[in-house]
């Protein structure tokens, strides 16, 4: 009691409340929301004709690359285009293209390849290359095409035609994409409205609730830093403790949570911060009391086992007479404790050094009490 009347405010009922609120979660508008064969096959077909669903022609080729400075003079480039032009019949005389490549180009990603590029799509190279790969005929090795690189010497190896995607393979892509415009366009529509209506009825979410078919739910109590339900987010409780909510009794605006969902809230219930009486507090002093008067005894106890020991008392009969566990440690280290308390490691190593084989005696905390040293 004398604890309490000393400290009673270090002993509190935090200010709680509780809100009702109204919830949109666009989840819900989806799932109400249905689309017919008819029209995921009609966004199909204008997709198809939008290109949408088609994929792009893809073509593989290889190349070997005769690099040439671009400021170097025109005779420097010009013997470099005829080194291509002379490679390339070479390539038309049957040599082979991939060991050419590893043997005499200078791009260095792809020599050690054969030449080989993978697949290319248009936008990926610079336009001369580009457009050397997609006109030339399958297996060909055309003529050399000059870049800021080099003169370049290409052969495709392989095409794939751009083609569309089946409706099968689109269907359930289109369909939901459907669902989530039409779902979205409603939500909006609702949350516009929820808004409006819960700022033009501050005092009451029940206009929100008809106009829009929505359920008014209600939380548990909770603090300013933490709760249960939609409680559990930190926006909803600052909206809840907003001194506009809290203390005029206004709906909030609409708050968005994590999951999407958005939420209007209103102060249901509120219980201010309160002392604890004595009964409440009663179990955290005892707590409080008991670990004060443990700590004086340890500590008192520590004291006079380390006097003991000073005075010549035997170590082994003191540890009887205080209740104490007698460890030994030899060789302990800073770093190798040998399984001793790191506090009392600590303390050990700023005890004096003994003299004349009389230990040093000193007194640590430990993790668990107080540990009487005895240094030999």
């Amino acid at each position: 009691a004398e604890y309490h009347a000393e400290n009673v405010a270090q002993f509190q009922h935090p200010e709680k409340i509780s809100v009702e609120y109204v919830s949109l979660n666009l989840e819900d508008y989806k799932q109400a929301v249905k689309v017919d064969e008819a029209a995921v096959k009609a966004e199909y077909d204008a997709g198809i004709a939008a290109g949408r669903y088609t994929t792009a022609e893809l073509r593989k080729a290889r190349h070997i690359l005769l690099s040439v400075d671009q400021e170097a003079e025109e005779s420097v480039i010009e013997a470099k285009r005829l080194e291509a032009v002379a490679l390339v019949e070479r390539l038309k005389g049957g040599e082979d293209f991939a060991a050419l490549a590893t043997e005499l180009s200078a791009d260095p990603g792809s020599a050690a390849q054969g030449g080989d590029l993978g697949e290319i799509q248009r936008g990926a190279m610079v336009p001369a290359f580009e457009e050397a790969v997609y006109s030339q005929a399958l297996n060909e090795v055309g003529e050399p095409v000059k870049t800021r690189f080099g003169f370049h010497i290409i052969r495709v190896d392989n095409i794939q035609a751009a083609f569309d995607k089946t409706f099968a393979e689109v269907e359930q892509s289109i369909r939901d994409e459907l669902v989530t415009n039409q779902a979205r366009a409603k939500y909006d529509e609702d949350l516009a409205s929820a808004s409006n209506l819960s700022f033009e009825n501050p005092d009451s979410l029940t206009p929100v609730a008809e106009e829009l078919g929505l359920t008014i739910q209600v939380t548990d109590l909770f603090t300013r830093g933490s709760g249960n339900g939609i409680a559990k987010e930190s926006v909803v409780r600052e909206a809840a403790f907003n001194a506009d909510v809290l203390n005029e009794g206004n709906n909030s605006t609409p708050v968005d949570l994590p999951s999407g969902e958005v939420v209007v809230v209103r102060v249901k219930q509120h219980e201010p911060a309160r002392d604890k009486s004595l009964d409440e507090a009663k179990a955290e002093i005892e707590t409080i009391l008991l670990g004060q008067k443990t700590q004086a005894a340890l500590s008192d106890n520590a004291a006079a086992l380390e006097k003991a020991l000073r005075e010549g008392g035997d170590i082994v009969q003191l540890a009887k007479q205080y209740k104490g566990k007698l460890e030994n440690a030899k060789a302990v280290t800073r770093s190798d404790r040998k399984g001793l308390d790191n506090q009392l490691v600590q303390a050990v190593f700023k005890l004096a050094k003994p003299v004349d084989d009389k230990p040093e005696f000193g007194v640590a905390a430990s993790s668990t009490g107080r540990a009487v040293i005895a240094l030999n």
